[in-house]
């Protein structure tokens, strides 16, 4: 059973959003395609040295030979021409395997940005909606309800106010827990998409 500890390293200041693509060519998916039309490319390379004409070079040499009154050296030089290969349907396949590979690769690359694009535009919402609780929202109704409170003690509010300033202060911590751990969902799901951690 796989278990998590600790609290996700979130960006204060993340890196820009062009910055982040320029990294999610290095995707696990991404390098796989382009060592798939790499790997293709080569294989078709070698099917075309196999119909290539080869040089042959024998030596030879013949010793105690009673037909010979000393030592005979031998050398032959040849070309081995495959006149009728059928390896041309080969390297029409392993190119075709690149080729599709190659637009694996591209369309892999697509969908890592478009994951990346839609992964970071959400946490910089959320990150916009958490600056403005934290700021913004959370002071206020803390303020509001000391202010409420404060008035109750005083006779010039009635409990039921007292009670709506403290849950809208509850709310508004609640909110503010929420958009902390949905933004650090969020920076998962930009590492996620730049291959940088497994799910």
């Amino acid at each position: 059973m796989l278990r998590a500890a600790g609290d996700p390293d979130v960006p204060t200041a993340p890196p820009s959003l062009s910055e982040l693509r320029s990294r999610s060519t290095r995707s696990a998916a991404v390098r796989r395609e382009e060592a798939d039309a790499r790997a293709a490319e080569a294989r078709a390379q070698r099917e075309r040295a196999l119909v290539r004409p080869v040089p042959v070079l024998g030596l030879g040499v013949e010793i105690a030979d009673p037909s010979y009154s000393a030592p005979n050296y031998r050398a032959q030089l040849g070309f081995e021409l495959p006149l009728l290969n059928q390896r041309g349907a080969y390297v029409d396949r392993e190119l075709a395997a690149a080729s599709v590979a190659r637009t694996r690769g591209r369309a892999e690359r697509n969908r890592v940005s478009a994951d990346l694009g839609v992964a970071y535009q959400r946490f910089m919402a959320i990150s916009a909606r958490m600056t403005a609780l934290e700021t913004g929202v959370v002071p206020s109704a803390e303020k509001a309800a000391s202010a409420t409170e404060e008035a109750y003690t005083l006779g010039r509010s009635a409990l039921v106010a007292v009670l709506d300033a403290e849950r809208a202060r509850i709310d508004a911590r609640l909110g503010l827990l929420e958009a902390r751990a949905g933004r650090a969902e969020a920076w998962v799901d930009v590492e996620l998409a730049l291959g940088a951690k497994s799910p």
